[in-house]
């Protein structure tokens, strides 16, 4: 019900230095999306890169090539979803008037992104 809800961030989304808000298209009014611009990170060295005393390997060339044109050409904004619910399960052993007790226990973990009013937003929405 939480995650239904959430179709309009106007009044809960805070644009910030890497996270901007992005307008629904058909109506301009309501923000649809939060969009994190990763920064740029220099690519890492590969272990397989052929010794200098080795022959020309043209098929690591193309790779190589391919890799760094497609970091160049790729989209570096990734949409923050605002809330994340994840449901785990575990167990617990414990001692209860001396007889060995096991439970099996639900733990719900709710994240919601850093410039997000999670407490603004359920309280406008009623869900306590």
């Amino acid at each position: 019900m939480l995650l239904a809800s959430v179709d309009d961030l106007k009044h809960y989304a805070v644009p910030s230095k890497n996270v901007t808000l992005q307008k629904k298209r058909g109506d301009k009014k309501c923000i649809s999306d939060m969009m994190w611009h990763k920064p740029y990170e220099p690519p890492t060295q590969d272990a397989s890169v052929p010794s200098m005393g080795s022959a020309l390997d043209t098929n690591y060339l193309m790779c190589n090539m391919s890799k760094r044109n497609a970091r160049q050409l790729s989209n570096t904004t990734v949409k923050v979803p605002p809330i994340k619910i994840k449901l785990g399960f575990t167990g617990a052993i414990f001692k209860y008037k001396d007889e060995e007790q096991r439970k099996l226990i639900a733990v719900l973990t709710i994240t919601w992104a850093r410039n997000w009013d999670m407490l603004g937003f359920i309280k406008v929405r009623n869900f306590y």
